[in-house]
């Protein structure tokens, strides 16, 4: 593994008047890495093992992820290439005026993330036991049977899963705030802060439109998948949103505090406001990405009339029809 970094800050302050002051902040921040796992560009394991569906890719070479309910699972890291940068600029302007300091101020800020990677694209193999337990007339595991490493020595995995494909993905996402703020000394000994900050997070879209997501019908009535690239016509519809998510701009949060000193050694302070965390977004971007129709994905479940092996589980059908995607069903 190999990266490096960049972390840089420009700042401009400026007096316009007595009590009058502005400051501008100017940032840029881009960190790059490389991960390239042991069998990468090696012997293509999962062929010689017989294991078919693993990626053609040689940087996916190498044996698939094993999981067990009783035993630490078995996996070799992804290779990974990812230029992960932002940059942009905030101005804070202050005014100090009797017993009142204002802040007003604002910002924008650009998110870039960049990566080069298949997520799964040797396989995963979960092994639960449930393949050697005993069940009862209902059709119940009987407790105190099966064993997870002996369906791996078996070779009957309970589920497996496969993505891979559109490796390449550039996402871009924005950040926008705006605040006014009034410390007021009231008293040489009370003072009150009084404000409200407006933030503005575009969820994570890919550039090229290489994200897919399910469209939902009235009281799940039907479900279709829809993604963000107009040159698909199977499933592009215009008028959705550039992320297939629909963002909120009436994120306002309230900022109130106090502080009192009652006696000479005794302070008592106070604060209440309302925060936004956009990081739930973070965790879309990589569930829409690299999806049908873009990436070959496939998550299927042993059943009694189609039970799965090592060697053909990641092509398996499941045993009914469904929509197609890893993240959704």
């Amino acid at each position: 593994m190999n990266g490096h970094g960049y972390n840089t800050n420009f700042n401009w302050r400026h007096r316009f008047a007595t009590g009058i002051f502005n400051n501008v902040q100017l940032l840029f921040n881009r960190n790059t890495n490389r991960t390239t796992p042991f069998f990468a560009n090696g012997t293509n394991v999962a062929q010689e093992l017989g294991i078919q569906g693993t990626s053609p890719s040689p940087l996916d070479f190498g044996p698939p992820t094993l999981t067990f309910t009783n035993f630490s699972s078995l996996t070799d890291t992804n290779a990974i290439t990812s230029a992960i940068w932002s940059y942009g600029a905030n101005d804070v302007l202050q005014i100090r005026h009797g017993k009142h300091n204002w802040s007003f101020g604002g910002g924008a800020t650009h998110y870039l993330n960049n990566s080069i990677t298949d997520q799964n694209g040797r396989g995963t193999y979960n092994f639960t036991g449930t393949q050697t337990a005993g069940y009862n007339s209902q059709g119940l595991p009987i407790q105190g049977t099966g064993y997870d490493f002996a369906d791996f020595l078996l070779g009957l995995p309970e589920s497996s899963s496969i993505r891979y494909g559109d490796s390449s993905l550039y996402f871009r996402s924005n950040g926008f705030n705006a605040f006014a703020t009034d410390d007021w000394r009231v008293t040489n000994n009370f003072s009150i802060i009084l404000g409200v900050r407006w933030e503005y997070f575009t969820p994570w879209h890919e550039e090229y439109g290489h994200i897919s997501n399910l469209l939902i019908g009235p009281d799940f009535s039907s479900v279709t998948v829809v993604c963000a690239d107009p040159s698909e016509s199977s499933c592009y519809q215009p008028g959705l949103p550039a992320a297939l998510i629909h963002s909120d701009n009436h994120n306002f949060g309230p900022r109130t505090g106090l502080a009192w000193k009652p006696l000479p050694k005794t302070v008592v302070r106070a604060g209440y406001g309302w925060y936004f965390n956009p990081s739930q977004y973070n965790k879309f971007e990589s569930y829409l990405g690299a999806e049908p129709p873009f990436a070959v994905t496939n998550s299927v479940t042993t059943s009694i009339g189609n039970p799965l092996n090592l060697a053909t589980g990641l092509v398996a059908l499941p045993s009914r029809p469904w929509t197609t995607t890893t993240r959704w069903r």
